[in-house]
């Protein structure tokens, strides 16, 4: 950007603009798709969650990918596009 370029295009790309690419496409189809796998390996029911806020320090807040029914516990899937061929470890996961 040019010195004598306004910024407000940028910075409200930064706020509200939608990044998404190829790979973080294929995390999210994968991600729901773990979560089913979980529910069946452990017989645990996961419910849909939104960002929970700190009521102390409000900057403070997280965004799980759900709230595990009946424990006191929150699941996160990360699911690696680059790990994406790696099966070897799949007969372990029953």
């Amino acid at each position: 950007m040019r010195a004598n370029t306004s910024c407000k295009n940028t910075v409200y790309d930064i706020l509200y603009g939608n990044v998404t690419s190829k790979v973080m496409e294929y995390g999210k189809i994968k991600e729901d798709e773990a979560g089913q796998t979980f529910e069946t390996m452990t017989k645990l029911k996961v419910k849909s969650c939104g960002l929970f806020i700190d009521k102390d320090i409000s900057y403070l807040a997280a965004s799980p990918d759900g709230l595990i029914i009946g424990e006191n516990a929150i699941i996160e899937i990360k699911f690696l596009f680059s790990k994406r061929l790696f099966t070897h470890l799949r007969p372990y996961c029953k």
